[in-house]
């Protein structure tokens, strides 16, 4: 199945969709504790996100559409630390699946 959905905005960040299996998507009382989880499995990874409900206006307007990651790749210093990065997160986000 499918982790995740990159959507490329400006060469400078990305965002990342979580696409939750449908036996695993959290309802929306759960979602932020289920991005936290995952926040907290990146962070032991080496992988600082933004996580998308804590740049909503509105938490409980945005529960929906809030489970999505933004990631900076300005900084990366070439292809392999973006390679390394994106298979630390698709780890990550399988970790938190499997919980």
């Amino acid at each position: 199945h499918r982790l995740i959905r990159r959507q490329r905005q400006m060469c400078i960040r990305d965002s990342i969709k979580i696409v939750w299996p449908e036996n695993r998507k959290p309802d929306s009382a759960d979602i932020i504790q289920r991005m936290n989880d995952l926040d907290q499995i990146l962070l032991s990874s080496g992988v600082k996100v933004i996580l998308g409900y804590k740049m909503a206006v509105d938490s409980k307007f945005s529960l929906d559409n809030c489970d999505f990651l933004r990631i900076t790749v300005a900084f990366a210093t070439g292809d392999e630390q973006l390679i390394e990065a994106s298979h630390r997160i698709g780890k990550s986000i399988k970790e938190l699946f499997d919980e």
